[in-house]
């Protein structure tokens, strides 16, 4: 198995979005949100090419999901569901551009069922992950066909 979830929610938590204060978690995190938030779940694989019973290359899938409420843009309110259609555009740019994240479906963007002043945009995607067998800080993503 070969995870990136902890690299993405770093990399992720890093970037400047247009949707201010911006905060990144593992899906399922039992701590209370905080919106806007981003959260990704990976379920890694074993399938793949292994070498000497460990996994090289492995088809990774990942969910990530994006909730906000209305937004205060500079004195332009944005509704619940604009906001998060905004940020969750973003992050499907920069997941594609930054590490070929292929986008499987469509994504959908509904409100929460606690709280329907909160919208969540949500998104699908597999990555194929291949472990450089000269520098094992190193990895290459491919976009997934």
């Amino acid at each position: 198995m070969i995870s990136f979830v902890e690299q993405f929610i770093t990399a992720l938590g890093l970037q400047t979005w247009t949707i201010p204060t911006v905060s990144v978690k593992e899906a399922y995190n039992p701590n209370k949100p905080d919106y806007p938030l981003i959260t990704i779940d990976e379920m890694p694989s074993d399938t793949g090419i292994t070498v000497d019973g460990v996994p090289r290359i492995v088809s990774n899938r990942y969910t990530i999901e994006c909730y906000c409420r209305a937004t205060d843009l500079t004195g332009s309110i944005l509704t619940a569901k604009a906001s998060a259609r905004i940020l969750g555009l973003e992050v499907n740019n920069y997941l594609s551009t930054t590490f070929n994240f292929s986008q499987v479906g469509d994504a959908i963007c509904r409100p929460i069922n606690e709280d329907n002043s909160v919208y969540r945009w949500i998104a699908r995607y597999t990555t194929v992950i291949d472990e450089n067998p000269v520098s094992l800080t190193k990895a290459y993503i491919y976009r997934d066909l």
